[in-house]
């Protein structure tokens, strides 16, 4: 259930107003069909001609989908208030070139507690790209590590004894803008990941100068390292 789509044929984001404008009520006929901004999945316009309800995409059944009926509580945090979809690609360009990259890989090992896997930055990586976190309207490239540590649950390791996961505290009913908009009311808690009890760690707000400071050191990061992390880059 959500308000914006992407027109297949033309990769525009579209209303479902602007959706039937474009292709008429018998879009089925033609075979052309909305698609989700976030999972893909086909969409049907709902409620355009009622004076009743707000119009809307509806999703499939059952789908967790953040932008359906029934999201997924853990990640219902992304909701932004819109997205780009043109600004969202030359987003990514500019974080998977090869300082900005080394950057966002030292922000979220520091905000791992310094225990940071290159396979798990791939893989939080790879979660932006599938629920299409860069498209978000506003985005600013140095909140991105901060929204990337929220999309998976670490599993203890040699140096980690404890599943970690970060819960986004903001203020009731905003949007994740409020990462960018007004950081300073925002804040990373670090949880169990497998009971979702608040570890004994404050809250992290965002742009905390300690962590920041770790985005302008990263002479560390060795070429073999920096290889590994352009593979995050290399697929969509």
């Amino acid at each position: 259930m959500t308000g914006k789509a992407i027109h297949r044929a033309s990769g525009a984001t579209v209303t479902p107003e602007e959706f039937i404008r474009r292709e008429g009520p018998q879009y089925r006929d033609k075979g052309i069909y909305p698609e989700c901004i976030v999972c893909g999945s086909v969409l049907h316009p709902y409620g355009v001609n009622s004076t009743n309800v707000t119009a809307r995409f509806d999703h499939p059944d059952r789908t967790d989908c953040l932008l359906s009926s029934t999201p997924n509580p853990r990640y219902i945090h992304l909701q932004p208030s819109d997205w780009d979809l043109a600004a969202g690609k030359r987003l990514r360009e500019t974080i998977c070139r090869l300082e900005n990259i080394k950057q966002a890989y030292a922000v979220c090992r520091a905000l791992c507690f310094n225990h940071l896997k290159v396979s798990e930055f791939l893989e939080m990586f790879r979660e932006g790209d599938r629920k299409r976190i860069w498209a978000y309207k506003g985005l600013q490239e140095w909140v991105a590590p901060y929204i990337l540590v929220t999309l998976v649950d670490l599993e203890p390791n040699g140096k980690r004894r404890f599943p970690l996961r970060f819960v986004l505290r903001k203020p009731a009913r905003q949007p994740i803008d409020a990462m960018w908009v007004s950081p300073e009311d925002c804040a990373l808690e670090p949880v169990f990941a497998d009971s979702g009890r608040p570890m004994a760690r404050d809250p992290i707000v965002l742009s905390d100068d300690r962590i920041e400071a770790a985005r302008a050191d990263t002479a560390w990061i060795p070429d073999v390292m920096t290889k590994r992390l352009k593979e995050c880059c290399a697929h969509r």
